[in-house]
């Protein structure tokens, strides 16, 4: 038995090198699609934190926006002794009247809303709470934020639909990214 060779087909070995370079190029280029959309939407990443200042006879908590992008507030929730509060303004004011005498809560007061809704774009900071001229009542709001039992939690979102949790407990922030946005 003899074995010839045969000349090789060209042609045929062009042709599945070409569609092998084409497969590579899709690949490639799905791949750097994939990268391009990360990059746009981390190029809008908000980055929410709470701030208490306390000076002299003043006290503000703030929540601010040091992101890139702007932030789009989807939940809200205050947290005492693990008990939810209807909302952060209702609950301070109560507080407020049951640790402070009315004689002793003179002074400017100021409470902000801060509501599913709201959005804050990149360098805002929003004033939720501000007690100007009044020591012991700056220093129990103070002491209340401070204390272990309580939690302020905000669940925010970019412009994309990607959501993150900052959660603000014994002056700390804490900043998580969810899988999943609430509704």
């Amino acid at each position: 038995m003899k074995f010839t060779l045969r000349k090789p087909n060209y042609q045929l070995v062009l042709s599945v090198a070409a569609i092998l370079l084409s497969l590579c190029g899709l690949l490639v280029s799905g791949y750097q699609a994939k990268i391009a959309r990360e990059n746009q939407q981390m190029s809008v990443w908000p980055h929410l934190h709470f701030d208490a200042e306390r000076d002299e006879q003043d006290f503000e908590l703030a929540v601010a926006n040091d992101g890139v992008g702007p932030a789009i507030i989807r939940q809200t929730d205050l947290r005492y002794a693990g008990k939810p509060a209807s909302d952060h303004i209702t609950f301070l004011k109560t507080m407020e009247r049951t640790k402070v005498p009315d004689s002793l809560r003179a002074g400017g007061h100021n409470y902000r809303s801060f509501l599913p809704g709201d959005v804050l774009k990149v360098g805002d900071e929003k004033g939720l709470y501000t007690i100007r001229d009044n020591n012991l009542l700056a220093d129990t709001l103070q002491g209340i934020m401070q204390d272990s039992v309580f939690q302020f939690r905000v669940t925010y979102s970019d412009v994309y639909d990607n959501c993150w949790q900052v959660i603000y407990r014994q002056d700390r922030n804490t900043i998580t990214k969810l899988r999943n946005c609430p509704d």
